[in-house]
Formats: structure tokens, sequence, C-alpha cells
């Protein structure tokens, strides 16, 4: 008897509400590396699909672990996301017409939940659009000349890669719909994959323009809340080369959010660039008391720390972001270069020797890292002696 559809999201929701500690390290292939984000992302991204008990559940478990051995990176919150969606979608019977409503208030629990995943991907990458990802699609896309809905015609211009026919069409639908916010995010979104981030900065203003009540909000079912347009219109500024715009948005996104500990972390990136250590640094020091338990925050204020000879604060930092993630490696790399500056062979080398047993084969510093591993070992190894 088949599950109802129901069941799976129930499972899914359940699994993704669990914390990464909770969760059980899925089994690999032989002779893959259990490392390598990539690798748990691939597996993760086969299971969603896979309709055996059990599949949506190692799932989750494997996008988990792809978030702990990569933590700034965007794509498992979002993969864990888009995964929720699509076996709720396909349950409802979720029709090309009705693409981008929110599910119905029986289904409000799961809409939140996906909304704090996705939330966690825009803080990592403003610029993800979920509701564009060709995977939420059911069924075979139509012709975009037999659509005469403007909306769901631009999408599947857009998944033709035809951009500008896309963004005619969502401009059409803007005329009658001119609170569609997620119609803004998805022209924004389209500037920034043909990297045309002027005209993207020029759409995300409009959007935050546009937002004039709550109710602006139901039209903008999974796009980012203005808080966030502020941030994707600040990355987008900066990478338009428009460095003072971009300050101005970031400080705009944290007026409307003090807790964005990641934007703190943007911005201290566009004043250390800018040669203002003593700001980059303050804002690095509230992302780390909004935020303690961001490994990959803690790892890069260590990065910033050791770059400005900050040698044990960078090292306070560094052992902070290993107790929020041990699985994390980069951590332990810049640790081994602190322990270096300050001239601490033997430490140096079993912060390096914990880099190579959790950084994934791939990593660019591996073989560096190697390689010092056996000059330090001769190293420590004499002057013991020498010590005898």
């Amino acid at each position: 008897m088949r599950r109802p559809w129901w069941l799976g999201v129930v499972v899914f929701v359940l699994a993704a509400g669990s914390s990464p500690a909770q969760s059980q390290r899925p089994r690999l292939a032989a002779g893959a590396d259990s490392n390598d984000a990539t690798v748990y992302m691939r597996l993760a991204n086969e299971l969603q699909l896979d309709t055996a008990p059990g599949s949506l559940a190692a799932a989750e478990s494997a996008f988990v672990w792809a978030s702990r051995l990569a933590p700034g990176n965007a794509d498992p919150y979002y993969a864990r996301g888009v995964a929720i969606l699509r076996v709720l979608y396909r349950g409802m019977f979720y029709g090309p017409v009705q693409y981008g409503r929110r599910p119905d208030s029986a289904n409000a629990a799961v809409a939140d939940r996906v909304g704090l995943l996705f939330r966690q991907a825009w803080l990592r990458d403003p610029f993800k659009d979920p509701l564009l990802d060709p995977s939420l699609q059911i069924g075979v896309l139509p012709r975009a000349s037999t659509v005469s809905d403007p909306i769901i015609r631009g999408i599947v211009e857009f998944f033709g890669a035809e951009f500008p026919k896309a963004r005619d069409d969502w401009a059409r639908a803007l005329q009658h719909h001119p609170n569609r916010i997620d119609l803004r995010f998805h022209r924004a979104y389209s500037y920034s994959l043909e990297q045309r981030f002027d005209s993207a900065a020029a759409e995300l203003q409009q959007a935050i323009t546009t937002i004039a009540s709550r109710d602006s909000a139901s039209y903008a079912a999974f796009a980012p809340p203005r808080d966030l347009l502020y941030y994707a219109l600040a990355v987008a500024r900066e990478q338009a080369g428009d460095t003072a715009g971009a300050h101005d948005a970031y400080v705009k996104a944290l007026s409307e959010n003090l807790g964005l500990y990641l934007v703190h972390a943007r911005l201290a990136r566009l004043l250390l660039g800018q040669g203002d250590t003593t700001g980059g640094l303050t804002e690095l020091s509230i992302a780390a008391g909004v935020e303690p338990h961001d490994a990959w925050m803690r790892n890069y204020y260590g990065l910033v720390l050791l770059a400005t000879k900050r040698y044990p604060e960078a090292v306070q930092e560094l052992q902070a972001a290993i107790d929020a993630d041990p699985y994390y490696a980069s951590p332990y790399y810049l640790l081994g270069r602190a322990d270096e500056a300050m001239g601490s062979a033997a430490l140096a080398l079993q912060a390096y020797r914990d880099f190579l047993a959790h950084a994934a084969v791939t990593d660019s510093r591996w073989g560096w890292v190697t390689l010092r591993v056996g000059e330090l070992q001769s190293l420590v190894g004499d002057s013991v002696a020498h010590d005898d």
C-alpha cells in the first residue's frame, strides 16, 4: 500500500528540525571521502528522489552533514528547503497555475520550517531564488508560446535561459500586480546570473520601495523579507563596484535587523578592504556576540585576527570555531598558522594533523600542510633529541 503523501513531509520536517549534533552521519560508498561536503550533497540529492522508506530522512542527514563540513555554504540549507517543498507540492498536486503560492494553513508548520531554512541560505547567499528551482516543477513544461499567464510564461522562458524574455513577461505581470515582490526578486536573480549587478541592484531597490505593508509579503512566498533584500542590494552594489552604496545598504539591512550576524561579517570584509581594520574587527566582534556558535563566522574572525598579527586573540577565535563544529577543517589549519607565528612548533604540528584528519583531500591546502607536517615532525623530533 502506498504511503500517504503527507507522511513523507512529516518525516522530512521532523528530521529537518533536529540539530546537527543529533543527526546520524550517513554511510558512504567505499572509497568516498567522508570529509568532503560535496560527497554528502550528491548523496542527499540522490536520496531525496528515492521513494524507498527512510530515504527522505537519510537525505536530510546528508544535507546536515554537508552543512557541518562547509558551514559557510548556502547550498545545504537551500537544498533542504527545496527538497521539503518538492514533497509538499507534489502531495498537494501543486499545479503550475498556483506556482509561487504559499502552502495553505494546514501546512503552515512545514512552510515556516522551509522559511527558516531559506533564511539560513539567504544569510550565506542572498541571491538564492527557490521559486525558480527547476526541481519544483511537476510534469513536462509547456512551450512558452502556449502559456497565456505572463508569470508562468516567464518561468518557462527562464528555464530555457531566455532571461530577457522572462524579465519582459514579469514586467508585464508587475503592471497588474505591482506588489509581487517575488517577481522583482526573479528579475534581480536573472540579472545576477548574467553578472549585471547594477541592474539587479536597481530591481532590488524597487522591491524594497514597493514593500509598504505586511500585506505585500503575502505575494512573496519564499522570497527574502526586507532586511535580507537590503542585504542582497548591498551584495549587488558591492559586486557592481559601488562600495559606498554597498556600505549604505549593509547598514540599512542591520538597521532592519541587528541580528543578521553574517551581514556584520560581510560589512566587516568591506571595511577591511577599505583599510578600516578597527571598523572591520568591531563588526566581527558584534557578529560573534550575536551568534557565538557559527563556526564559519568565528573562523573568519580568527583569519582576520591572524592577518592583523593578533595571534593570541586569533587562537581564541579559532578554538571557538572548533568548539562550535569540530568537523569543520579550516580552523585547524589557521590555528596551526597562528601557533607557528607564536613559535609553538609542537602545537602547530598537532593543529596541522587535526586539519588533515578533517579536511577533504581536494582541499587546496592539503598538499602544503602535508609537506609542513613532515618538516615540523623533523623539527620537533630534533628539538626533543637536543633537549634530552
